[in-house]
């Protein structure tokens, strides 16, 4: 990251995956906009789990490595 992108202009990368630990890191499932604290993705299949990964991204493009997973929690069930 670089060091004059603020809090409030970093971008993240949602990594979506219905696999534990087979997340496609080439493209985001979904990007919330900067300065963002949460995010609701569009509803999904409840019949299933759902892992999720997110990446920092700054101004200048640069995103960080993360590959802290977490299973979501469907809450339309």
């Amino acid at each position: 990251m670089d060091d004059t992108t603020g809090r409030a202009a970093i971008a993240y990368d949602i990594y979506q995956s219905s696999t534990s630990g087979a997340h496609d890191f080439g493209r985001p499932t979904y990007t919330a906009p900067a300065g963002a604290t949460s995010f609701k993705t569009r509803p999904l299949p409840g019949d299933r789990k759902w892992y999720f990964v997110v990446r920092a991204r700054d101004r200048a493009g640069n995103a960080d490595a993360n590959q802290a997973q977490r299973e979501g929690e469907n809450l339309c069930r």
